[in-house]
């Protein structure tokens, strides 16, 4: 009995899976991102001034950052916090990509130079990056920070246990 009982919930749970996939399919070929995008953590914040995403060309896209966490992604768009517009700055290449061989030749933004010293403020904050396209956005998600983490704190000293006077 219990293992009739488990596999109907293994069932149940496999009906509601293709069901959401298929609501998402449906919501992405309309062109509004499905709720929930921001818990999808798709573009990468590599360095200080440097995002890479994935987006098509001919976009417009933004950093969101709200220190409250009151990012949402709406029908109207991605609202809540503040955001800046980050210009397209060719591909990730050179020293970024040899860091990031994953993300070679994905698309790369960049922070404007008057915006930069904000970036300790703004890894504080929830994160989020839209793309949108005549008024509409066509794309939202939130960032992997490792890369600007690593490139702003790095520690130079020893890691680990260490001991001293044979302690």
């Amino acid at each position: 009995m219990g293992f009739f009982r488990l596999n109907r919930a293994l069932v149940l749970v496999a009906v509601l899976g293709t069901l959401a996939a298929s609501v998402s399919m449906a919501e992405a070929e309309s062109g509004v991102p499905a709720p929930g995008a921001l818990q999808q953590a798709g573009a990468y914040w590599l360095a200080p001034g440097a995002i890479a995403w994935d987006v098509p060309d001919g976009t417009r896209v933004r950093l969101h950052f709200s220190a409250e966490a009151g990012l949402e992604v709406t029908a109207a768009g991605l609202e809540g916090g503040e955001s800046i517009t980050l210009g397209r700055r060719g591909v990730v290449e050179g020293d970024l990509a040899e860091r990031f061989p994953h993300l070679a030749g994905q698309p790369l933004f960049r922070i404007p130079e008057q915006q930069q010293s904000r970036v300790p403020q703004f890894l504080k904050a929830q994160l989020a990056v839209s793309a949108t396209r005549e008024g509409r956005m066509v794309d939202a998600t939130a960032l992997q920070t490792a890369g600007v983490l690593d490139a702003l704190f790095t520690w130079d000293g020893p890691l680990g246990v260490t001991f001293e006077d044979g302690v």
